[in-house]
Parts: structure tokens; sequence; C-alpha cells
């Protein structure tokens, strides 16, 4: 399918293997002209293709350097509470920073201590409206603002307060960690730890497809703005940072961070529109983090040769000219991200398909792709 001429839009071809219910919209990143357009405006469920909104709207809300703040505390009778700051990348350094802050003021005479976490900054986990039972944990897990980076589990927050009262109990002589709840009042502050960067966080996001990282990172969006970290904070979150940046999301409907949701519908001219911004980074410099995140076709993250998409030696000659997120579920299959054409120019493309087997469909998703490197 040549796309390299910006000077008209050009028909899309018809994939008899992909049915009838699916879109294709490619733009010249150059211009933002629309070179190929299949029913681009109708919205689809976009698998884990959200990520790239999600991502968009993380770093247009919080820029690429920010990192979300957990906090330590201690008070008098020894109990130290770790309170989650929106951290879904709870790491090693972070735990170690803790228990030194809380050895330096703990006394051989003093009662052992005794660990707890804080989830409030979060309401309790629900699932999200439109996710399968058969999701948790491993698919993604239960949202809560203290979790590891990879992790899955039902409680990852009690992970992370179980690791605290271990690092701790290696400098004190024993510790014990004794579950969730609020911060004691007249608790001292005595640490603060910083998540991985943002764009750090979008770019493992991207190239692995972490869910859990995209739903902390709509709830923290949904902070931000001044709304709840529900599932509806998280939709009005994501919508309003969209707007504000300039993207149309008429006929769009956000529902998680992640796309696994099946009431998560969006446009192919959306992700597109993001794409071009990310590449061109214009008016949101900071969106460039997405264009260098995504996984590279038969080389990296969810694109490496054996994760199904360009798997054999036909596809050769796409290597490192397609990078893209993927995006499956029983009845979607999608790829969204950018095409080096051999004449210099780049193309940004979106193909979310319906209605059809997922995972057989990659095969079809990806010849259609291959296609566009001309």
């Amino acid at each position: 399918m040549p796309v390299t001429d910006p000077s008209a839009p050009a028909r899309a071809p018809e994939v008899p293997r992909l049915g009838h219910e699916w879109s294709l919209h490619v733009a010249d990143v150059a211009t933002g002209r629309t070179l190929v357009d299949r029913h681009a405006a109708e919205p689809r469920m976009p698998a884990s293709n959200m990520k790239i909104i999600t991502a968009a709207a993380a770093l247009i809300t919080f820029g690429a350097s920010h990192r979300f703040t957990s906090t330590a505390h201690l008070d008098g009778d020894g109990l130290v509470t770790v309170r989650g700051g929106g951290d879904p990348s709870f790491n090693a350094q972070a735990i170690v920073d803790i228990a030194a802050a809380v050895a330096e003021r703990w006394r051989p005479s003093a009662r052992l201590p005794r660990v707890m976490v804080d989830i409030g900054l979060y309401p309790p986990f629900t699932p999200a409206p439109g996710w399968s039972p058969d999701f948790l944990p491993y698919e993604v897990r239960p949202v809560v603002p203290l979790a590891p980076a990879i992790h899955a589990s039902m409680a990852p927050h009690e992970w992370s307060g179980m690791q605290v009262a271990a690092a701790i109990g290696r400098r004190t002589g024993g510790a014990v960690f004794i579950g969730t709840g609020g911060l004691p009042p007249g608790a001292e502050c005595i640490a603060r730890v910083g998540s991985e960067r943002v764009d750090d966080l979008v770019r493992r996001m991207l190239l692995v497809s972490s869910s859990n990282v995209a739903e902390a990172l709509a709830r923290n969006v949904a902070i931000a703005r001044g709304l709840p970290a529900t599932w509806d904070g998280v939709r009005r979150g994501l919508e309003g940072a969209m707007r504000d940046a300039g993207f149309r999301i008429d006929g769009c409907r956000f529902v998680d961070g992640s796309g696994l949701s099946r009431r998560v519908v969006v446009r192919t001219e959306l992700i597109t529109d993001i794409l071009v911004e990310a590449a061109a980074a214009r008016r949101h410099p900071a969106l460039g983090v997405i264009a260098d995140a995504l996984p590279v076709a038969g080389l990296t993250g969810t694109l490496r040769m054996q994760k199904g998409w360009f798997p054999d030696d036909r596809h050769a000659a796409v290597f490192g000219r397609v990078r893209a997120k993927t995006g499956t579920l029983r009845d979607v299959a999608a790829l969204s991200g950018y095409v080096d054409h051999r004449s210099g120019r780049r193309s940004a493309f979106s193909v979310l398909v319906n209605g059809c087997d997922g995972w057989a469909a990659r095969e079809a998703v990806t010849a259609l792709v291959a296609g566009m490197v001309v």
C-alpha cells in the first residue's frame, strides 16, 4: 500500500481476513496531512493502543521529569507508616532509603518497628467497567498508590510493606508488617522517596505494555486535575487532558488507562494526531517521549520476533522501519505507530480491528503495515 505521496488520501485496501469492523488512518508526520483513511472517524475498541492516549495525558499533565512522591512517617510508638503517592515503580532504592531513615532514629532499647502502608490516595479498588474477571492479577493487578514495578499480586501494597519491614529489620534486629491503615496523628515525616520519572514510566508502559503503569498514571492524571481517583475520575481526567491539549475526542469513550475495558472506544484519527504531534513536538515537546518509546519491529518490547508480530523472514525488510504499540484482546487486534519509508519520509498510522479473533488477525495487520514500507 504506497503512502509516500501526501498530495491526496489513498484508498485503503480491503483485507478480507480483517472482516468489516476495522479502521485505518495514516498521516504524513511532516505535514499532518491524511494519506489513507478507512473509516478513521469510526470509534473502535483499541485494546492496549489506549496506552498511547494515557501516555500523552500523563506527559502533558506532569511533564517528562516529574516523580510521584511517597512518604514514610514515624510516630512515638515505633509505628512506621509508608504513605503511597501514586508510585507504580516502588523499588529497592526507595525501600533502602526508608529503612535507613528509620534506623537512624531507632534506639536498641526501643520497641521493634512495626510497618503499615497507607493507600488512601486512591479509593478502595474495584475492577473497571468492562474488565474480564480473569484479568486479575496477571494482565493487571489491583490499582494502589504504592506498588512494585513488576509483581503480579492481588495486594501489591502488602508486598511493598513487607519489603520495607524486612529492610528495616536487617538494620534494627527485627520489624513486622502489620497491614494497611491511615496516617496516625502527629507522626513525623522522616523520608520522601520518588517514583521513576514520568518519561521512564511511559517508556516501560509502551515498551512492554504495562497495564499496571497505565492505570496508576491515569489515576494520577485525575488527581492532578482535582478529580477523584475513581473510574469516573479517570475518564474525566483523560478527557480533560486531551481537550486542553487541543486533541479532538468526539466519538471516543475512555473508561480505563490500559484499554483492557471492552467499553473503551477511540478513533484512529485521534491516535495518529497524537503520534504526529509526538514526532513533531511542536505544541507539546514532552510528547516526544512517545515517539522514542514505541517498540521496534523485530527487535524490542512487544514487537520482538517471538511475540507474534512481524514474526519471520518475510518481514525482515520491515525490521527497524516500524515502531508501534501493539494491542490484542480476544476480538481486537490493534497496531499504531510509525513507518519510516525508504524515501526518507515518516508516516504515523493506526489500525484498529474489531469483531475478529484478535490473535489470528495479527498476521493480516502485520502484512498491512509491512506493505506501507515502500
